[in-house]
């Protein structure tokens, strides 16, 4: 299936709202999620690349919060190491579900 630039332009906006989102935020969203996810949208096009990324944001809201309630609770004892949570590993499970897709 061939893509016009329009489409291509358009599976990308994900990748180019995080990296907007990086640079305003000093890196606390990291530019390598938004070249991910840059990539991603050229290969798999809009609607899969918005699948993949929130797919990955519900799977790792759970996570988020236990260590948020976590960190309250013990006063940041069993923290993630520096207070971030790395993203790509919550897509791998979605991006499976996307290749059967």
């Amino acid at each position: 299936m061939a893509f016009t630039m329009l489409q291509l332009l358009g599976a990308a906006a994900v990748g180019v709202f995080l990296l907007c989102v990086s640079c305003i935020t000093q890196e606390a969203v990291g530019q390598g999620d938004g070249f991910f996810f840059l990539v991603a949208g050229c290969y798999l096009g809009f609607f899969k690349t918005v699948f993949l990324f929130t797919g990955a944001l519900f799977l790792c809201f759970p996570v988020s919060a236990v260590l948020l309630i976590r960190q309250i609770l013990c006063g940041g004892a069993g923290s993630v190491k520096g207070g971030r949570l790395p993203f790509l590993p919550f897509v791998l499970p979605v991006a499976v579900l996307v290749l059967f897709w």
